[in-house]
Parts: C-alpha cells; sequence; structure tokens
C-alpha cells in the first residue's frame, strides 16, 4: 500500500488556501497533508504573520530559491510529494510584472510564469524541481467559483474582477465603501462547489485546466516509482 502523500502551497493570502487545498486532495487524493508555507496561517486557517500579497509570494520564492531542495526533503519530518506555488493573474498585472492581455480573451499566463520561475532561479538557468508546480488564476482565483456556481459563464477568465461579480450576485458581501468583502467562511463553500464540479471549471478555465494538468502529471510521476 502506497504511503499517504504530502503537498505545501504557498499563496497569497488565506482565502486562496481552502480553494487550492481542496483541489489537491481532489485531484490526489492520497495527498492527506497540505502544509501552507505562505501566508502564515492559524489552524482555523486565520493569518497569523505579517506578510501576504503578490509581493509575499515574491518574497518567498526569493528567500527559498537556493535552498528548494531543503524545503522538498527537510531530513525532519515527511517530505514534501507536491509544491505548488500561486499567484493570480489581476494583482500581477496591477503591479505592472506583465502587460495587461491585449484582447477579451483567457488570460495566457505564460509570461507570468516565466516571470516567477526567474524569482525561483536566483537569476540563472536552472532546473526546478519536478516537485514544484505553479498555478496562475486568472484574473483571480473566483473566477473558478463564478465557473462552478454560474454555468452560464462561458469565459469567467475573462472578466476583469470576477470577485466583484460574485459580490453581485450575493455570493459575496459588498463593503459600506464599496469593496469586497472576501470572508474566509465564503471560500470555504466555493472551495466545495469547485471541487464537486471540477470538469465544468477545467473546461471554461485554462487556467484551471493548466494546473489540474500539472497536479496529475506530478502525480502520474509518483505513482510509477
Amino acid at each position: 500500500m502506497s504511503r499517504s502523500r504530502v503537498a505545501g502551497l504557498v499563496c497569497e493570502g488565506p482565502t486562496d488556501v481552502p480553494i487550492l487545498e481542496e483541489l489537491i486532495t481532489r485531484l490526489w487524493p492520497e495527498v492527506e497533508t497540505v502544509l501552507t508555507l505562505q501566508p502564515e496561517v492559524d489552524e482555523a486557517g486565520r493569518p497569523t504573520g505579517t506578510m501576504s500579497g503578490w509581493t509575499a509570494v515574491k518574497a518567498w520564492c526569493e528567500q527559498n530559491a537556493s535552498h528548494l531542495e531543503t524545503i522538498l526533503r527537510p531530513g525532519i519530518g515527511d517530505d514534501l510529494d507536491l509544491l505548488v506555488i500561486a499567484l493570480d493573474v489581476d494583482i500581477a498585472i496591477d503591479a505592472r510584472i506583465v502587460d495587461h492581455p491585449s484582447r477579451k480573451t483567457p488570460y495566457d499566463g505564460k509570461r507570468l510564469c516565466t516571470k516567477v520561475k526567474e524569482w525561483l532561479s536566483e537569476g540563472r538557468a536552472r532546473r526546478l524541481p519536478r516537485e514544484l508546480v505553479i498555478a496562475l488564476p486568472a484574473m483571480s482565483i473566483e473566477a473558478w467559483a463564478l465557473a462552478a456556481l454560474f454555468p452560464g459563464e462561458k469565459r469567467p477568465e475573462t472578466l476583469a474582477s470576477p470577485a466583484t461579480v460574485l459580490a453581485n450576485r450575493k455570493k459575496l458581501r459588498i463593503r459600506d465603501d464599496g469593496s469586497v468583502a472576501k470572508d474566509l467562511r465564503h471560500y470555504e463553500g466555493f472551495s466545495r462547489v469547485i471541487a464537486s464540479r471540477l470538469q465544468r471549471v477545467r473546461d471554461v478555465c485554462p487556467e484551471a485546466d493548466r494546473l489540474c494538468r500539472k497536479v496529475e502529471v506530478r502525480r502520474g510521476e509518483v505513482e510509477k516509482v
């Protein structure tokens, strides 16, 4: 019988965690533990650290680029069979890491993927570990919730602000100042719906499908050993 598997997760904030964790365990049922390496959260999923957002993901990548192997195989505790690093495309565009797409089509994440790989490679050409998978929800991870909740959404990854659309459809709360409140309990609900309707999400969200295929490939590599 194969041993249980362990995954690590690096993402922008605590609301990303339940969605990505649910996807990982749905695609790879043998993964029993998903360690959140960034952001730092408590047992209830609430943030405990001071850093969040894309700058925290960038900082984690650059700080750990030289010792990824140690993170994957720490010597004490379980090895990581999978390490997912996730960054929403919308914030990358706002931060001018990458340009805005020139036409209303699903965003091609290859440019941003190259940038994340640069953060992880210390500015030099190197082969990244096979365990490492880069996820780039476009324009943000809320697009995947839209795809799961509303079958009529044909191209949710082209929307500039999926969270605002969810709020307008009463799936998220709008604060008095007009901003969208991203309550963790809502995202925990989104995670279950996305996982239960995953094929639908994959069919209309190219970046979601790309992440799923990467996890499936990694699972296949491990199962062959």
